[in-house]
């Protein structure tokens, strides 16, 4: 072999060698975040038993209700599934090539079992049967939104404080209906129930309206001047 020819053999080499050897890292890359796809799966199992075992419970109750009432609790209950099958289906098709592609999509799961937890403690509440059983659901719903209320405060910027203000006065006025319900007729239940569940919906709504500019930096085009 003369010079010329070697010479061109190793630069072969040397361009094969540079083109394979960032496979590795690269795969290493994808093995450590198909392990961490897994450990959530796994951890998502132990959440999403929980939420099954409420929709369970809930089906009971509708089975024993009065027919007038089982129509209202199973379409409830119908809409809980179909959320629930299309969390489930989102959870086993995790498909990502980046780990920018799988935090998105794993911030858009957690969001998605936070609101199917939401929704089951709004049925919960909506399906109560008296003061005793609204106020333990009640309890534990405010609970969490105390939490909420709590990690916005150690987040807010100036612009939100006063949102943050309106939602404390309207937590206030949910826990003074709370409060009353001790008092409340049989008559003046259900009125009073369905209230109560609409105010929860309206402080989760307020949360999340709040939400959007604390955790979320929104960048905008700057506008050419004419």
């Amino acid at each position: 072999m003369n010079r010329y020819s070697l010479v061109l053999c190793l630069f072969a080499l040397f361009l094969a060698a540079c083109q394979t050897e960032p496979a590795e890292p690269m795969e290493a890359e994808m093995g450590a975040m198909d392990a961490e796809i897994d450990t959530y799966r796994t951890d998502l199992q132990v959440r999403t038993a929980s939420i099954d075992e409420m929709i369970a419970t809930l089906e009971a109750k509708a089975a024993n209700a009065d027919e007038e009432m089982q129509e209202e609790y199973n379409e409830m209950i119908a809409e809980l599934r179909e959320e629930r099958q299309e969390l489930a289906t989102d959870i086993d098709n995790i498909e990502v090539e980046t780990a920018e592609e799988w935090n998105e999509v794993k911030m858009e799961i957690d969001e998605d079992v936070d609101e199917l937890e939401r929704e089951l403690y709004y049925t919960r509440m909506a399906m109560a049967e008296n003061v005793e059983e609204l106020e333990t659901a009640a309890a534990q719903e405010m609970a969490e939104i105390d939490r909420e209320i709590d990690m916005l405060q150690a987040e807010a910027s100036e612009e939100s404080q006063e949102a943050l203000a309106e939602l404390q006065q309207e937590r206030a006025e949910l826990a003074a209906d709370l409060d009353r319900l001790g008092d409340a007729t049989a008559e003046e239940f259900a009125e009073m129930r369905n209230g109560i569940v609409s105010g929860f919906e309206s402080l989760g709504d307020a949360i999340g309206d709040i939400r959007v500019p604390v955790d979320v930096d929104v960048e905008t085009a700057p506008v050419d001047a004419d």
